[in-house]
């Protein structure tokens, strides 16, 4: 159980990275 708590918090951690860095270009 705690592979799987150690791979979804990676998952929303690239996702956030890329938001900002999504909203950089845009602005």
């Amino acid at each position: 159980m705690p592979t799987t708590h150690t791979g979804f918090r990676l998952l929303p951690a690239a996702f956030f990275d890329r938001n900002p860095a999504l909203d950089v270009p845009r602005s």
